[in-house]
């Protein structure tokens, strides 16, 4: 399977498509964790990451930043929790 896979894929490698199909992350790390923000597939993982690395403070940030927040705004609920629980420690 791994040839035909091989000769018919333009751009993923076998164990890429083999976790991928798994449902496991391309690489340690890309977990995006859970979907806060399904408007633009933004994760709990993700969010956390870009809070404590850019130093976000409000959800207007994370909108500048990740674009979650700045749609439909069901998720601001949850990224208010997850920017007080940055703060809290």
């Amino acid at each position: 399977m791994a040839g035909w896979f091989r000769s018919r894929s333009g751009c993923w490698s076998w164990p890429a498509f083999a976790e991928a199909m798994a449902g496991k992350p391309a690489a340690a790390g890309d977990d995006p964790g859970k979907t806060v923000c399904a408007c633009f597939n933004v994760g709990e993982s993700t969010l956390r990451r870009a809070i404590a690395a850019q130093g976000l403070t409000t959800v207007e940030q994370i909108g500048a930043c990740l674009k979650a927040g700045s749609n439909c705004g069901s998720c601001v609920p949850e990224l208010k929790r997850l920017l007080g629980a940055a703060v809290a420690g």
